[in-house]
């Protein structure tokens, strides 16, 4: 039988995630993010600086991390910061990316169409823009109900 010995950091981690009922899957993710993060510094992360905290999120975007994957990581390490070594101050240093929304097909403008020419959504696309362009009754709310709620 091997007998893997865990270190404080961790065990005081796991300790943390279970007495706020994290999902087993949360705490693996988490404890993945820092066994990544100690792995980059070479060292133990609780002597990590904010400079190295910044030069991870870099390394991370730099290697071709999703932006859900890197936010994932390092809210990790934000629980780690934060909630098992009290240190706010790296804590705050670590920032979250948005996803860039992406626009709905009916609202994309045709690949087909020249410059020159002036574009105009058809009749269904119209429809989902402005409701009341061509059927009085898009939703299922007529115009005389509208009317008389005003």
């Amino acid at each position: 039988m091997i007998d893997k010995t865990i270190s404080p950091l961790r065990q005081r981690m796991i300790e943390e995630m279970s007495a706020r009922k994290l999902n087993p899957h949360t705490q693996r993710s988490h404890i993945s993010s820092c066994k990544r993060f100690a792995a980059y510094l070479k060292r133990s992360p609780d002597t990590a600086t904010a400079d190295e905290i910044r030069l991870f999120q870099l390394h991370l975007t730099e290697n071709g991390a999703s932006i859900c994957n890197r936010n994932r990581i390092m809210t990790g390490l934000r629980f780690l910061f934060r909630v098992t070594l009290r240190r706010l101050d790296l804590a705050a240093e670590i920032y979250h990316i948005k996803e860039p929304q992406k626009i709905p097909l009916s609202c994309r403008r045709p690949r087909n169409l020249h410059n020159n020419c002036r574009w105009r959504p058809r009749v269904e696309d119209r429809r989902l823009t402005n409701p009341m362009a061509s059927d009085p009754a898009p939703c299922g709310i007529s115009l005389s109900s509208i009317e008389a709620v005003m």
